[in-house]
């Protein structure tokens, strides 16, 4: 069945629907300040929210939906089209059929630096060490150390 509901509430308060293609119209006076006012009650439930915008204020909507935990923003009528790159539940799902090995440099080949609690700074050379400091660590001539 291709079926739906659509629900028309003049209540803006977010209410749980019967679900299975089911959705609530519900009247707002401002996108981005009301509905994630409206949301904030029910956000554990919320995953992703379907917008009819302009960009500027689907990003802005986007960005306080964000903060409320809702993990995926798309146009109305995409919400079950998803990319393969979908960050499902916020995590990148795809991640966990991969395995990476990291290869690192040779500790000479980049700027590093170690803070001791008792030693202070050590590292080899960054943006608060001279020239000088820099040739006598490349010259090999013992470990680097400053204070900041």
């Amino acid at each position: 069945n291709n079926g739906g509901m659509v629900l028309f509430d003049t209540d803006a308060a977010f209410q749980a629907s019967c679900l299975n293609r089911a959705i609530w119209v519900k009247p707002v006076t401002d996108l981005v300040d009301d509905v994630p006012r409206l949301a904030g009650p029910v956000r554990r439930f919320l995953q992703t929210c379907g917008v009819a915008a302009d960009a500027s204020r689907a990003r802005a909507l986007a960005e306080a939906l964000g903060r409320l935990g809702l993990d995926r923003v798309c146009p109305l009528g995409r919400m079950a089209d998803v990319a393969p790159t979908w960050h499902h539940d916020g995590r990148f799902t795809l991640l966990e059929l991969l395995r990476w090995t990291d290869l690192e440099p040779d500790a000479s080949a980049g700027r590093w630096e170690f803070a001791h609690p008792d030693l202070g700074l050590y590292g080899s050379a960054s943006q608060h060490v001279s020239a000088d400091e820099e040739a006598s660590h490349s010259a090999g001539r013992g470990e680097l150390r400053h204070d900041r």
